[in-house]
């Protein structure tokens, strides 16, 4: 699991996210506080992320009458998007910092 964790946070993903991620493909679907059993993080912050995390498309959130349950998004749509996340990040990263010379060092 830590190795999951750690290549996901060297793509796309804070520390948080990618326990959060790791932990919801285990098992799911899953509600707020069982996910942060699995991810071993403050339930506050848990529920924090899993929104950041819906709200980016990397899950879903089906309303039950007693709870919120959570699910990533199919396995190859998962992988889709975190390929088009990084690739936007190394675009943005070329364009805003690498192909613009900084001044006065030639």
């Amino acid at each position: 699991m830590e190795d999951a964790e750690r290549i996901l946070r060297g793509l796309v993903f804070s520390v948080y996210e990618a326990k959060v991620l790791v932990a919801l493909l285990r098992k799911h679907p899953a509600n707020g506080y069982e996910i942060s059993k699995l991810a071993a993080g403050p339930t506050s912050k848990v529920y924090s992320v899993l929104a950041d995390l819906k709200n980016s498309g990397f899950v879903v959130a089906e309303e039950t009458a007693r709870s919120v349950r959570y699910e990533p998004i199919p396995l190859d749509e998962l992988t889709g998007k975190i390929r088009s996340t990084y690739d936007k990040a190394i675009v943005s990263l070329i364009i805003d910092h690498i192909s613009t010379p900084a001044r006065g060092r030639f």
